[in-house]
């Protein structure tokens, strides 16, 4: 999380921030010039732009660095252990072993998660251990499947379309899901790990001994 807290605040920052100030800046002062004000009324219509920009963008960063924040992974991971029922033994259990498998390449698998059609990628990674199966950075932002529940585990494939839209065009494009879907004894879906990648989806296979 602060890795991609650090990118995602630095291009807020330093490259959409300032664009945003310079295009309503120029907004507004052309507004002003073409409706013949004066140039010390320009003026004040560039300081306008620029006053506005700089509340909208600043209420952007605020909300962005809130939805990056540790405090949210926290929250997440505890909504998650709490979905599970996990008594204090078990998330002690879960704890060790997800810091026991950190950096260990035949349980842990990081990667950058770019969705179609996007331009944004974001940090996500898997862990399997003995006990548990763990995903974070995608939906749900944070998945834990408890193997001691699942009796099979299956990858799907899935073809999906979605519409991009432009300044005078919309097209509609076709997309891939990988998924790794968890099911108990009695055949009900515990869950699924989604990839837009066959080989992280079949490396995470691997992961899981199957």
């Amino acid at each position: 999380m602060a890795a991609y807290r650090k990118k995602t605040m630095y291009k807020l920052t330093h490259i959409t921030t300032p664009i945003m100030l310079v295009c309503l800046a120029v907004f507004f002062g052309l507004t002003v010039f073409l409706s013949e004000g004066a140039s010390v009324d320009v003026a004040y219509g560039v300081l306008t732009g620029v006053a506005f920009g700089a509340v909208i963008m600043g209420l952007v960063i605020l909300v962005v660095r809130a939805g990056c924040s540790d405090s949210r992974m926290e929250k997440e991971i505890m909504r998650a252990v709490e979905k599970l029922g996990l008594g204090d033994a078990e998330q002690y259990q879960l704890a060790s072993e997800m810091l026991s498998a950190k950096g260990d390449s035949s349980k842990e698998l990081a990667f950058e998660s770019m969705a179609p059609n996007s331009t944004e990628s974001i940090p996500v990674c898997v862990t399997v251990t003995e006990h548990f199966a763990y995903m974070k950075g995608d939906a749900p932002f944070v998945n834990i499947i408890r193997l001691a529940d699942v009796d099979r585990i299956e990858a799907t494939e899935e073809k999906r379309q979605a519409t991009k839209r432009g300044a005078k065009v919309k097209a509609i494009y076709t997309f891939h899901v990988y998924a790794i879907c968890f099911f108990n004894k009695a055949g009900e879906a515990l869950g699924g790990f989604g990839f837009f990648d066959e080989n992280l989806r079949d490396r995470t296979m691997k992961m899981l001994g199957k």
